[in-house]
């Protein structure tokens, strides 16, 4: 992990995103439209910051 690499809760995730259940974001994590957290201890987990912000800048903007 590179050293200004931040850890996200599924909180952190949801604010950053826009996505507004949980059940949500674990359905697109199951589904592989987003990016799996990583387990940094027993029964916590985290997601790079570095990973959802790639996923961010690839989604299609909305034109109007």
């Amino acid at each position: 992990m590179q050293p200004n690499q931040q850890l996200l809760t599924a909180k952190d995730v949801m604010t950053a995103t826009g996505i507004r259940a949980r059940s949500t974001l674990w359905r697109k994590c199951k589904a592989r439209e987003f990016p799996a957290p990583v387990e940094i201890g027993s029964n916590r987990i985290r997601w790079l910051s570095r990973d959802v912000d790639q996923w961010i800048e690839t989604r299609q903007r909305r034109l109007y």
